[in-house]
């Protein structure tokens, strides 16, 4: 790793957004009873997206807004995270890996675009809630749905790079 110390601020970074999503998911169940926001969900319809921001109340919509601030740095935080431990491990071993490895490491940052996406459509759920959510909503799940396959696909990319770097270890 050529910047050990970007490294360890992401990580600091990655945890803190953590820490926040934990603080505000406890008190929005606190205040409404249920914690799911439409952020954690793998997908979702209208009806579901109407029930969720319903069952939060007036309030718990509100805590949802914070949650949706701290989700601002997040998706680069993570992308990022993601893109340097993914060009570390794909630069180690004997072995070169393929090079469709190497170009898959960019794909964190599709990702998070589509995060940014689903986090503007959920706002403008939240800001023109009830009368906005039957629009919004399958194509907010969608990029909800793509968000966590491509996320998925990073963590699993990041297995595969770390598996290669080491099993193609000099000796």
């Amino acid at each position: 790793m050529n910047h050990p110390k970007t490294l360890i601020v992401l990580i600091g970074l990655f945890l803190l957004c953590q820490v926040g999503f934990f603080l505000i998911s406890r008190e929005i169940e606190q205040v409404s009873g249920s914690s799911q926001i439409l952020d954690t969900r793998f997908s979702y319809t209208a009806a579901e997206a109407n029930r969720i921001l319903t069952d939060l109340g007036e309030h718990g919509r509100r805590l949802y807004y914070y949650a949706l601030t701290i989700d601002l740095v997040y998706p680069l935080v993570y992308s990022l995270l993601l893109f340097y431990l993914l060009q570390w491990a794909l630069s180690g071993g004997a072995v070169a890996p393929p090079q469709l490895l190497h170009r898959l490491r960019f794909l964190p940052f599709t990702a998070a675009v589509l995060d940014y996406l689903e986090n503007s459509g959920e706002l403008y759920m939240l800001s023109h809630y009830p009368t906005g959510i039957a629009g919004a909503a399958p194509y907010v799940s969608l990029a909800t749905t793509l968000k966590w396959f491509l996320v998925a696909g990073s963590v699993l990319l990041l297995i595969v790079a770390f598996l290669f770097r080491f099993r193609n270890r000099p000796a």
